[in-house]
């Protein structure tokens, strides 16, 4: 991988690492008002239906983030955007980090000081749905930072088409090079074949017919029929 696309790499993951960063940090800063297991999963109401111990909640938003980033991170290098394509699916991923990276943090912050059943489960712990609406309030301020950190990095440029520097496609069917041949080979022959036909065409409209004598007389025996008599006798018999 060339410097480049480690900068863009970089660029990609770095939101899913300060996602993750932040949400450990406020794990390790909480930890001791947890309880044994955390309510993780929430119904339509907000109540919680799933649970989750201490160390399953580190374990599941480090491969979530570190796993979504690594997508992102082989998408931005690997995946053919350019230009404007790919300052979105930068801005994208800084996007998706800030929704999931606060959804896991309020989800941790629910729990804090939650009482505890006689299996250790959070009790009384429900997860407010305007939540979601604050998510997605951070994936629009979180994609707008990423469409202006895309700029600090060069931006992949779009390559020729099919690869080839003079913007030739270089998928040509075997109907399309044969084609190619033919029209090449008319243009070849076109030289000849109108040199021979402008020739026959001289041929049957020169003015200057052979003054060949004729056989046959125009005027008495003896007397040859050239061709300017001839056209004259021609000439007077069709006017009349």
């Amino acid at each position: 991988m060339n410097r480049k696309n480690t900068g863009r790499a970089a660029l990609a993951a770095l939101p899913f690492l300060l996602a993750l960063a932040a949400d450990l940090i406020l794990f390790a800063t909480r930890r001791d008002r947890l309880p044994g297991q955390l309510a993780s999963h929430f119904v339509g109401n907000g109540r919680a239906d799933d649970y989750a111990g201490r160390t399953s909640y580190v374990v599941i938003t480090t491969v979530l983030l570190v796993g979504t980033g690594a997508l992102w991170a082989l998408m931005a290098t690997r995946g053919g955007f350019h230009g404007r394509s790919y300052r979105r699916v930068v801005a994208f991923g800084y996007a998706v980090a800030g929704f999931l990276g606060y959804l896991m943090a309020v989800v941790l912050l629910v729990n804090v000081d939650a009482a505890e059943d006689a299996q250790g489960r959070a009790q009384d712990v429900s997860f407010p749905m305007w939540q979601l609406a604050a998510a997605l309030g951070v994936a629009a301020l979180a994609f707008g930072l990423g469409l202006l950190l895309a700029a600090v990095v060069p931006v992949p440029e779009q390559p020729p088409a099919g690869g080839h520097p003079d913007g030739s496609t270089g998928r040509h069917t075997d109907g399309a090079t044969a084609g190619g041949e033919r029209i090449a080979l008319a243009a070849r022959c076109r030289l000849p074949v109108s040199a021979m036909a402008h020739s026959a065409l001289r041929c049957l409209t020169s003015s200057s017919i052979p003054r060949t004598p004729l056989r046959r007389t125009a005027g008495g025996p003896g007397r040859p029929m050239t061709a300017d008599s001839y056209r004259t006798r021609v000439h007077a018999a069709v006017n009349g």
